[in-house]
């Protein structure tokens, strides 16, 4: 059998390198994607627990509870999600589900925002809760996830689920529809996407600090 010179062996072993390289990063890859029906970013079975040491004084209280949770358990993660809907189904590179969440202590706007989605569905009809999946436009942020609720009252409200607790939540979404413009909505029951071909994608959600001022 011939002799590898050693420029032919140092060849092969980049070559080899780079082949096991690519291979990992292409496994990585496909383990980060998940492809689920897009009524799984609710899991009120998970919170159960969680949610039953809520207040039973009113329903805007519980609400409060909630929101409080996620803002003080949950430490925002800047990084992006990209997610497409197709039919009722969603392809989500970076999605973590709420026991992930909760798991990892950790989430970017789509994780918190499902996580705070599941807690209030505990209690709250599949009908008055959605996760929000659109674009926020403010100071040029784009992607973003967002929790819309109905309160007792019949107001529909804005719950930002990567807001830390102290602040109050109460913005109507009429007041928010100029920042917070959906692209589809998530609830236990159905997915409604304003896309013409039923699918929307994003990227690039980075939530903090732009929000500061609508809250003051």
């Amino acid at each position: 059998m011939p002799q590898l010179t050693g420029q032919e062996q140092l060849f092969l072993g980049v070559t080899g390198s780079l082949a096991a390289g690519g291979l990992i990063w292409w496994a990585q890859r496909r383990l980060r994607y998940a492809n689920f029906p897009s009524s799984e970013f609710f899991q009120p079975e998970v919170v159960q627990e969680i949610a039953s040491e809520f207040p039973n004084s009113s329903e805007d209280a519980f609400i409060l509870a909630a929101w409080d949770f996620v803002g003080r358990e949950i430490t925002y993660e800047p990084i992006w999600s990209n997610l497409t809907f197709i039919g009722t189904r969603v392809k989500c590179l970076k999605c973590y589900l709420p026991a992930q969440v909760l798991e990892r202590g950790m989430g970017n706007c789509v994780g918190a925002s499902a996580l705070l989605a599941s807690l209030l569905a505990t209690r709250i009809p599949g009908d008055r809760v959605a996760l929000v999946v659109g674009n926020l436009t403010l100071n040029g942020v784009g992607g973003h996830a967002w929790v819309e609720v109905q309160r007792s009252s019949g107001q529909w409200v804005v719950l930002e689920a990567t807001r830390r607790p102290g602040v109050n939540p109460w913005l109507s979404v009429e007041a928010a529809s100029r920042y917070y413009q959906p692209m589809a909505i998530i609830t236990p029951l159905e997915l409604e996407c304003y896309s013409p071909s039923l699918c929307v994608s994003f990227a690039g959600c980075q939530c903090l600090g732009a929000l500061d001022k609508l809250y003051e």
